[in-house]
């Protein structure tokens, strides 16, 4: 069951990395055509500076969700040396903590996700609704949550780790 968890993760994984890829690819075009504008002397379109700000947000939020399930958020690794029982706690209290904060921070979203279908609210250049970027936020707390449970039920289910022996000189 584990495996085949894992292997549905990994494919989510891919897909956000080819969306963050060509969102981000795309960015950079953008602001390098925005740079090339502004050297030339000309009034720089407000429409590419919008479009980059919504677009580094996506970057952002989806490369924390791809963050949580390979193991690469930031992390204090010091306690690691305390005796196996302690760590294993203090990960699963973590793993709790973070689920916990990611899935309330996704119905938040959520709320204002809402709110913003409600008020039919555009951005400011393009007219794009809004309530679009919200639910790319909730929908990525959603996934960082999805991600923080499976972690934390995998170092529940963790079989217990045996001690290696002593090295001989």
């Amino acid at each position: 069951m584990r495996e085949k968890i894992s292997k549905v993760i990994s494919g989510f994984d891919k897909v956000e990395k080819l969306l963050m890829g060509g969102v981000f690819m795309a960015l950079t075009v953008l602001i390098f055509i925005q740079i090339i504008i502004r050297w030339m002397g000309l009034q720089s379109f407000s429409w590419l500076e919008e479009i980059a700000q919504y677009s580094y947000l996506c970057v952002v939020f989806v490369g924390t969700s791809i963050g949580i399930s390979e193991g690469g958020l930031s992390r204090v690794s010091v306690y690691k040396s305390l005796p196996a029982p302690i760590v294993k706690i203090i990960d699963l209290a973590i793993g709790v903590l973070a689920t916990v904060v990611s899935g309330y921070s996704a119905y938040l979203s959520y709320e204002i996700f809402v709110k913003m279908l409600k008020l039919k609210m555009t951005t400011s250049v393009l007219s794009m609704p809004i309530s679009f970027f919200y639910a790319f936020i909730m929908v990525s707390f959603a996934g960082m949550t999805i991600r923080f449970l499976i972690s934390t039920i995998f170092t529940l289910t963790e079989p217990r780790a045996e001690a290696k022996p002593a090295a001989k000189q």
